[in-house]
Parts: structure tokens; C-alpha cells; sequence
């Protein structure tokens, strides 16, 4: 598939707020947990980036499982350069910060998962900002094309700047762009909307990356989390987890509609009142749905075995390619690529993040490139759900 889009860098970010209600293994830098990893500025400053916590633990023994709490770091022993793990009378804790954090991303031309990135953080001893998001990387290092990577000490492609913005280079073949085919771009927009939920996600986030100033509307949307707070379908815990518990949320992206003769229109998408379930006792399925204004409304439901889209109430100008059946639109599985998952503490989801791609090519299977008649679809989520005990 055409990769339209080569970032090299790193995210980043937030702390959050224990308190109760909260999830149990949630571990928060404050100003009296002076020998963690990240910095009281430093966490402070990457809530300005992202809504994940700059700093989460996760127990590693029985005794720790039975006796978990709200931490506040002042357990922690002195250990430099990096606490990566440590005892308390609690038990035995592993530790991590948002350069553990990895994102995906999908664009027109891009399948989710197909770019990766991360967070480029602070790691100096003795940094008052150790731990502070300084940069995005994406893990490209060809320095005999790349404008930057001559030098092998290059950690990020995006450096942060001081208005939260990031520059640096994409691999894009426009007007502006060098004999090999890198644009510079001044202002980057990491634009977080996990800090922006009504219960703001903690371990996760999702959103968009600005790249309009290499190509007119080029925002790519992505998610990320800590794998060590993700939670398979397979392994939720039913019991505190019920078919009827409503996370609710967002959902953005757009529509890329190509007309097969190099014409390709771009619509963006949002919706504000997105909502998602699952039910584990009917094949673990995970069901989306969202409606956007001017388009249509979206019931996306994923399981173990199938994966499918629907599409009704068609209201807009961009319009899918295969014909409705009584008023809607079905798309399944083959025509399909997505990558959803759950965050929480003990296998209780309290948030989910995922990205969606729908590749509409009237009814036949698409080719491997978006070059002929085609209607792309790609968005990305967020969802969360108040945990009351």
C-alpha cells in the first residue's frame, strides 16, 4: 500500500489526578515523590501534549495485587539514573513513563499500525525536566535521504516547541518538498483529545496530527497507550464489566473519496456523542456507534470472527460507493482494517482508543493502492466510562 506519510519522532505525556473512584494501580507524580523518574515540571508540562499520566506502575506479585492503592510516590526508595521497578510494604511494583508509550497511526494510503511513533522524553540525570516530552519519533533514520539524520545523535524528527507545537520533516512528494521528497514542516499540531472527555482518558489517548502545512487537510489520526494497562477482550473481567456499561466519547477523522482519474476530495468527520459496548458473553463483541453531521450514521460491531460497518441516514455530499440495501450501507471484513483496545487496572476497561479504515470500492474488493475509484474512511476514537467503586 502507498505510504504517504514517513514522520520520525516521539509523543508524549500527562499526568493525572489519583483520588477515589479512581483505578487502583494508577500512579501519579506530585511535587513529594522526588525520587520518580518524571518531574513534578515535567509532568505539568506534558499535560499540555496529551491526556496519558506521565508515569504508571503495575504490580508484579500476589501481595501487591491484595493490597493496591492510590499511589503518591512517597514509598519510593532513592534509586537513580531510572526507577524501573521497586519494593514498598505493599509489595513489588514495575514502573513506567511515556517513553514507554507507543502510537499508531493511519492516513489515506496507510493501514492502521503501519506508522508507529513515540514520545521522545527528557531522559537526563539530574534534568529538573526529566521526563518532559521534548519530541515525536517515528524511527526512521535513513540518513542518506533524510535532511536531519546525517548526524546519528538525531533522537526525534519532531522537535517540541514552545508554544506545544513540533517541527520537522514528512516524506511527501508536494510543491515544496526537496529532491527526496521531504517537506519541512514549521508547526505540527499534536492535537490530544483523550484530556478533552468528559472522564479524560488516563492511560490512552487519540487524536489527530496537523500536517496541513505540507499537504491542504493532511491530519492523520492516531492512538496509543501503555501495553502494560491494556487489557485483551479475552481477559475482561465480566463481572465488573456488563453488557449494558456505556462508555461514552468521540470519534474523528474524514472521508478521502477518489474519482479514479487522480481527484481526490477530503471531508473531515466528528462526532461528539459516540458511544461504545461490549459484551464478552456474545463472542467478546465490541460495538460502535456514532453519528456525524452531513454524512452518515455509523454502527461498527467486531468480534472474534467478523468485523462490520453500517451505515444509514445518509445526509451529505460525500456518499459511499456501494449501493444501499433498504437504506444502508454494509461493509464487512475484507473491506475493514482496525485496531481497538482497552486500558484498566485488574481487567476492569475504564477507557477504550481504537482506529477504523473503511475502503468502499462499489461492492469489489480494492485494489492495494488508493489510485483507482475509491472511498476511504479513517477515524479514530476515544471512550471512557466513570468506575464508581
Amino acid at each position: 500500500m502507498k505510504k504517504l506519510i514517513i514522520l520520525t519522532s516521539v509523543l508524549a505525556l500527562a499526568a493525572c489526578g489519583g483520588g477515589s473512584g479512581g483505578p487502583d494501580e494508577r500512579f501519579v507524580v506530585r511535587s513529594s515523590s522526588p525520587y520518580a523518574y518524571v518531574t513534578q515540571s515535567a509532568a505539568e508540562s506534558n499535560k499540555d501534549i496529551t491526556s496519558i499520566a506521565s508515569e504508571v506502575r503495575k504490580c508484579v506479585d500476589d501481595n501487591c495485587a491484595k493490597n493496591t492503592h492510590n499511589g503518591n510516590g512517597t514509598n519510593l526508595p532513592t534509586v537513580t539514573p531510572r526507577i524501573s521497578s521497586y519494593s514498598d510494604n505493599t509489595g513489588n511494583w514495575n514502573v513506567y513513563n511515556l517513553s514507554d508509550v507507543k502510537f499508531n497511526m493511519a492516513d489515506e494510503g496507510l493501514e492502521p499500525g503501519d506508522e508507529s511513533f513515540n514520545f521522545v522524553v527528557d531522559d537526563k540525570e539530574g534534568s529538573a525536566t526529566r521526563g518532559k516530552i521534548i519530541g515525536i519519533d517515528m524511527g526512521l533514520r535513513d540518513s542518506e535521504t533524510h535532511p536531519q539524520h546525517g548526524n546519528t545523535n538525531v533522537k526525534a524528527d519532531f522537535v517540541r516547541n514552545d508554544d506545544n507545537s513540533f517541527s520537522g520533516y514528512v516524506k511527501h512528494n508536494g510543491e515544496h518538498a526537496d529532491a527526496n521528497g521531504w517537506t519541512y514542516v514549521e508547526k505540527a499540531n499534536f492535537e490530544s483529545l483523550g484530556k478533552g472527555l468528559t472522564n479524560k482518558l488516563t492511560y490512552s489517548d487519540f487524536g489527530q496530527l496537523d500536517l496541513s502545512e505540507a499537504k491542504e487537510y493532511w491530519k492523520p489520526v492516531f492512538i496509543g497507550g501503555y501495553d502494560v494497562k491494556k487489557i485483551s477482550p479475552a481477559d475482561v473481567n465480566v463481572k465488573k464489566t456488563s453488557k449494558d456499561d456505556v462508555f461514552s466519547g468521540k470519534v474523528v477523522g474524514y472521508v478521502a473519496s477518489n474519482d479514479g482519474h487522480g481527484n481526490v476530495e477530503t471531508f473531515a468527520l466528528e462526532s461528539n456523542n459516540a458511544t461504545l459496548t461490549f459484551d464478552k458473553d456474545n463472542n467478546k463483541t465490541t460495538t460502535l456507534n456514532a453519528s456525524f453531521t452531513d454524512w452518515y450514521n455509523m454502527v461498527y460491531t467486531e468480534n472474534d470472527t467478523t468485523k462490520s460497518v453500517v451505515l444509514s441516514g445518509y445526509n451529505g455530499d460525500h456518499q459511499m460507493l456501494t449501493t444501499p440495501e433498504d437504506g444502508k450501507v454494509t461493509i464487512e471484513n475484507t473491506g475493514i482494517l482496525s485496531d481497538i483496545r482497552y486500558f484498566g487496572d485488574n481487567n476492569v476497561p475504564i477507557e477504550s482508543v481504537g482506529l477504523i479504515q473503511i475502503r468502499d470500492c462499489g461492492g469489489t474488493e480494492c485494489p492495494e493502492h488508493f489510485d483507482s475509484e475509491e472511498v476511504r474512511v479513517d477515524v479514530g476514537f476515544g471512550v471512557s466510562r466513570k468506575i464508581t467503586d
